[in-house]
């Protein structure tokens, strides 16, 4: 069995230290507000599905915060208490008690990667609609999506700047290479090359 586990880097002194000893995988997703504490997710295997834990990084101890049912959670709305998730194939946002509140995107596609801007009106994601990954906006209040992307190759982990930029990893030069569109799908620049 593989095992990750999460490390705490001091920036100041330039000392990490690992934080916990789980004999599974670890990810962090959020630190909790006005607090040192962070969200956790762990998980046995690659198969399971991940639960999420409180971690007092004070003194080390985790505690049950949610027990998913076929969800994987990519970002949290603490004011609303809310979280973006993938339930099924589909995105969805689920309270704190692991139900599912509202289908963002639901289809007989396979959805993945969801991102949401800050203030809930704006969400990419990837789907297989047109059988091959790509990346698509959903303006939520209208319900107009829009492809991002059309190419041969897959996309994935798309995070929305405060700008609202997309940045993700995806292929434009033959290798994995990190880059950034507008709204539009207007490509803006390739981190990856010179």
């Amino acid at each position: 069995m593989g095992m990750m586990y999460l490390i705490q880097y001091d920036i100041e002194s330039k000392k990490s230290q690992k934080v916990t000893n789980y004999q599974g995988y670890e990810g962090l997703v959020s630190r909790f507000p006005n607090s040192n504490d962070i969200l956790i997710s762990r998980k046995k295997d690659r198969k399971t599905i991940a639960n999420l834990y409180r971690l007092n990084t004070q003194t080390q101890s985790v505690t049950p915060f949610i027990k998913l049912k076929d969800s994987v959670v990519h970002q949290i709305f603490w004011a609303e208490s809310l979280m973006l998730a993938i339930y099924k194939d589909d995105v969805v946002l689920i309270d704190f008690d692991g139900q599912v509140v509202e289908y963002l995107v639901k289809s007989e596609h396979n959805e993945s990667y969801p991102a949401m801007t800050k203030d809930m009106n704006k969400l990419v994601y990837v789907s297989d609609e047109l059988s091959k990954s790509d990346l698509y906006l959903k303006d939520i209040a209208s319900g107009k999506v829009v492809r991002l992307t059309e190419d041969d190759y897959p996309e994935f982990a798309p995070v929305i700047t405060h700008y609202n930029h997309v940045i993700y990893s995806g292929v434009e030069t033959n290798t994995l290479d990190i880059l950034e569109r507008d709204f539009s799908g207007k490509l803006i620049k390739n981190y990856t090359t010179k």
